[in-house]
This record gives structure tokens, C-alpha cells and sequence, in this order.
């Protein structure tokens, strides 16, 4: 703006000396120095007033002179054209954006970014943030079922019995079977210590008397050891009920008799475990029995509700806490690996390139677009405003060279077409 006011000085100061000239000629016809500087002063405003049409008539009509003026109006969408194509292809074309990017380190940004800028408490609210949403739109009864079926779908494909065997193995190696013998013998004293057992002993007794009573005799000779209390079956039985309950409390010995029995046994059962086929089918049977008809969803729901409580707590959650964990292992191991560092530099370098040479045609197509919004007054403002001051000086210019020009041809006509030229010519031609 400021230039284009200087050039409308200009030209108002060339417009006044030539109307200062004008007086002079008036007054001074015949003098050198006033034609002189008539002449210059009257080429000067014709350059000036010339230059001043051409420009104005770039963004509208000057004086209302209406043929090839309004330039940029009239061929708007070619000039919008053109400045979407300068600025696309010359200015910010594939290889100078290219040459940019080259020269950007972008891994180098990025560790800076989270080991100084506070990227790593940024990333950590985000990737808090993003997990409570994922855990809250979860559907815990889809979870549940897909688990349930998860969870049976694997029972049925694992083979429990190589399972079983190595256990079972490891146990008789390590001598761990001594628990078994344990609980096999506190079995026994449960269910001897039940009521049943007591009474199957005493009708045991009974049975036994009645096969061994079977004479008149005999079965006199009994009935009177009964009657004199010399034979009591009922006690007898709750004798052997206490024998058998001590006996078998005693029995927990490692070095009992019947505990090295029961322990023989078992080892005859490991062995059979490890060697008999039938085995196996036994195991995969009550695998199916157990584990497959089962009712397992409650259990799944279960652990589901308890888990998702557990890992819904930003401040403690086991998830988020491993996460971080094996993240910064990760990070900590990237930043020393140059190699690494170099691989990934190329990819995204790489990867740039590729969007900017399948979106290039954006930059033309977005600035196109932001030229066509404007109004004709405000591409002529816009064009002004870059290009105002070159335009500004060709009008200043253009009352320059035209004072030159004038001065020049003041010159030629003065000293040499009126001594010379015009001689020559009367005498060619009088």
C-alpha cells in the first residue's frame, strides 16, 4: 500500500512540473532550458499515465474503460489455475518436498519427543485412556461365551494323559507319592468311622455264628457262653471296630505294614499308568466326563467380572502396568540399536514419499479450491498484496523512462535532426 500511494506521488509531482512547464513555455517560448524541460516533463507523464492504465487495468477498469482491462476478474479461472499450478508444481512440486523431508531426522525427533518433551507421559495417559474405553465397551456376556467355548474347545484338543504320565512319573521318582498313601488311608478311617461300618462288622459276626453253629449241640454250647456273657458278639464287634480304627490311624507310619502295602500298590498302579494303553482312554474319558460336560460358564463369568475389575483400575492395573513394563524394555533397547534406528528412519522416509507422490495432486486441488472462495475483490487484494510492490514500481518506472526517453529525444530532435537532418533533406529535395 505504501508503495502504490509513493507511485501516485510520482505521479502527481511528474503531472504538476508538467504544468509548471506548460507556464514556463508560456512565458518563455524560445528559451533551451524550458523546452527542454517541457519535453521531459511531457514524456514523463505520458510513461506514467500508460504504465498507471496497465497496471490498474490488471484488476479492474480504469476510468470505466471497458476493452481488455479486469484482467484477473475476467480470466479468473485460468489465473486461479495458474497460481494452483505454480505453487504446486514449481513451488512446492514433489522433489523440492522431497529435499525437505530429506533432511529431517525423524527418529531422532521422536526420541527426543518422549525421552525430554514429555512424550512418555503423554503416550501413558493415551494408552490409559484407550484401554479403559476398550475395557468399558466390552461385553462381559460375549466375553463369558467366547472364553466358555475357547476354554472347552482347547480341553478337547489337549491330551491329558502325556500330562498325567509326567506327573504321575515325576512323583515316583521325587518319592511324592507319600501324600497319596496318606489321603487313601485317611479315606479309609472316614469311612470306617462311619455307622454303616460298625454294623457291617457285627452282622459279619453274626453270619459267622450261625455257619459255625450249625448242630443242636453246637448251637447249645454257644447259646449258654452267650447267656453267661462268656461270648458277646456286640462287644466283639466294637472291639474289632476300635482294632480297626487304631490300626488304621497307626498305619500313617511310613514303616507300618499295611502303609507299605498301600504304597506297593500304588507304585504297582504307576506302573501300569506308565506302561498299560487302557489307561490312557480311562483319563480321556473322565477328561470328557469332567471337563467337557461341565458347567464352566459361572467359573468363566466369574474370573471374567473379577479380571475386568482388576484391570479397570488405571492406577494399579496389572495390564496397563505390564504393558508399560515391556514397553520401556523395548524403547530402552531401540534407542541403543542404531541399526534399528536407521531401519525405521528409512521406513518412514520411505513411506512419506510414497503419501507425497499419491496426494501431491492435493496441494493443487486444496489451493484451487481456497482461490475459488474468494471473491473478485479479494483475488485482486490478494495478487495486489503480493505483487503490489513490482507493480507499484513499474509505474514509478514508467515516469522515469519516460523522462529519459523524452530527454533523449529532446536531444536527437535539438542537436541532431534540426542541424542535420533537416538541412540535408531540404537540399535532396528543394
Amino acid at each position: 500500500m505504501d508503495r502504490r500511494n509513493m507511485a501516485n506521488r510520482v505521479l502527481a509531482g511528474v503531472f504538476l512540473l508538467f504544468v509548471l512547464a506548460s507556464v514556463l513555455k508560456y512565458f518563455y517560448k524560445d528559451v533551451l532550458a524550458v523546452q527542454l524541460f517541457m519535453f521531459v516533463t511531457e514524456a514523463a507523464v505520458v510513461g506514467g499515465v500508460a504504465d498507471w492504465f496497465a497496471v490498474t487495468a490488471l484488476f479492474r477498469k480504469p476510468l470505466g474503460f471497458p476493452w481488455h482491462t479486469a484482467l484477473i476478474t475476467r480470466h479468473r479461472e485460468r489465473v486461479i489455475t495458474a497460481l494452483s499450478d505454480m505453487i504446486e508444481y514449481e513451488l512446492l512440486s514433489v522433489n523440492s518436498i522431497k529435499q525437505r523431508v530429506d533432511k529431517i531426522h525423524f527418529v531422532s525427533l521422536l526420541i527426543d519427543w518422549i525421552d525430554h518433551n514429555g512424550g512418555k507421559l503423554l503416550l501413558k495417559r493415551l494408552l490409559s485412556k484407550h484401554i479403559e474405553e476398550f475395557l468399558t465397551s466390552l461385553d462381559k456376556g460375549k466375553v463369558t461365551d467366547y472364553l466358555d467355548e475357547l476354554l472347552k474347545i482347547k480341553v478337547k484338543e489337549t491330551q491329558l494323559t502325556p500330562c498325567v504320565k509326567a506327573v504321575v512319573k515325576w512323583a515316583a521318582e521325587h518319592k511324592r507319592y507319600e501324600p497319596a498313601v496318606i489321603y487313601l488311608m485317611d479315606k479309609c478311617i472316614e469311612i470306617v468311622q462311619s455307622s454303616d461300618t460298625r454294623n457291617f462288622i457285627y452282622q459279619q459276626l453274626i453270619k459267622t455264628r450261625e455257619k459255625q453253629t450249625r448242630s443242636i449241640f453246637e448251637k447249645a454250647v454257644f447259646w449258654l457262653a452267650e447267656q453267661t456273657d462268656s461270648v458277646n458278639i456286640s462287644e466283639a464287634a466294637d472291639m474289632m471296630y476300635d482294632e480297626l480304627l487304631v490300626m488304621l490311624h497307626n498305619a500313617k507310619e511310613t514303616d507300618h505294614v499295611l502303609y507299605q502295602w498301600v504304597q506297593d500298590k500304588l507304585l504297582e498302579v504307576i506302573d501300569q499308568l506308565e506302561n498299560q494303553a487302557y489307561w490312557a482312554d480311562a483319563i480321556e474319558d473322565w477328561k470328557q466326563r469332567v471337563l467337557i460336560d461341565m458347567d464352566t460358564r459361572a467359573i468363566v463369568e466369574n474370573v471374567v467380572e473379577i479380571s475386568l475389575n482388576i484391570v479397570k483400575e488405571p492406577s494399579h492395573s496389572p495390564i496397563l502396568t505390564w504393558m508399560f513394563e515391556q514397553t520401556q524394555t523395548y524403547w530402552s533397547d531401540f534407542t541403543q540399536n542404531q541399526q534399528a534406528q536407521e531401519w525405521l528412519e528409512s521406513s518412514i522416509k520411505q513411506a512419506v514419499y510414497k503419501l507425497i507422490e499419491d496426494e501431491h495432486q492435493l496441494i493443487g486441488t486444496i489451493v484451487h479450491n481456497v482461490f475459488d472462495t474468494f471473491s473478485n475483490d479479494d483475488l485482486n487484494k490478494f495478487i495486489e498484496e503480493k505483487a503490489g510492490d513490482d507493480l507499484q514500481w513499474i509505474r514509478i518506472n514508467g515516469c522515469v523512462v519516460g523522462a529519459f526517453v523524452g530527454l533523449i529525444l529532446f536531444s536527437f530532435l535539438h542537436y541532431i535532426y534540426d542541424p542535420f537532418v533537416v538541412p540535408l533533406v531540404q537540399g535532396v529535395f528543394g
